[in-house]
């Protein structure tokens, strides 16, 4: 990055392709913090703590690959670091996938939760795995309420999105809340969603193995 590189040709080439495409410095240095989260044989108790990981180890080579293909849309870029996030975990990306096949399959939307451990009531990522024709919308989202009293919405991670259920039981799209509103619903979503996961937990373990919603058709769901 001082325009000096060493006799190595590695060195040479990492010179030229900064050159040439103005590659952030944080790109590489993210890499290289995970090469040594790897090295101090660091491990991973929540899906927060993956993601971290996987930004390094992989969202960055993503985000580096679509800019030496001179792609520097925001959007794509998102994208380009979330397939080398899934990517670098094939444990979580093959669950996701198995749950997609079914999702497909049933013609039935699915929102799964993750957990640090079987003990915990604290719940720190969400997934929506939508069916859509002969594809399955897949994308991390957050529970969202507007105030108290409010139905609570999911809002995807880049907030492009939001879903709710309908009186049919239906997982349907909503209009996307106000930017100036959506951190604070955020906030209250999450508090309301544990405060309610709570509830299914006898001393330190879940008392379901699994999590169905059953819906009344006839009247409108109480999330």
């Amino acid at each position: 990055y001082a325009g000096t590189p060493g006799p190595d040709l590695a060195d040479r080439a990492m010179a030229a392709v900064v050159e040439e495409t103005g590659l952030p410095r944080t790109l590489p240095e993210a890499l290289l913090e995970g090469f040594a989260w790897d090295t101090d044989g660091r491990t991973y108790e929540t899906i927060e703590e993956l993601h971290d990981y996987g930004a390094r180890v992989a969202g960055a080579v993503g985000a580096m690959m679509a800019l030496l293909m001179e792609t520097r849309e925001r959007c794509a870029l998102a994208r380009a670091c979330e397939l080398g996030v899934g990517a670098s975990n094939g444990e979580l990306t093959g669950g996701i996938r198995a749950m997609a096949d079914v999702a497909l399959r049933t013609k039935t939307p699915w929102v799964l939760a993750n957990f640090a451990d079987d003990g915990t009531t604290k719940c720190d990522g969400l997934f929506i795995l939508k069916p859509m024709g002969h594809e399955v919308l897949i994308g991390l989202v957050e529970p969202y309420i507007l105030r108290k009293g409010s139905p609570l919405i999911l809002v995807s991670g880049d907030r492009s999105r939001a879903f709710s259920i309908n009186a049919a039981g239906k997982l349907i799209e909503c209009p996307v809340p106000q930017a100036s509103q959506i951190a604070a619903g955020v906030d209250r979503g999450w508090a309301e969603l544990r405060r309610r996961m709570a509830a299914v937990i006898e001393g330190t373990a879940f008392r379901y193995p699994s999590w169905a919603v059953i819906v009344d058709v006839n009247r409108a769901p109480a999330l």
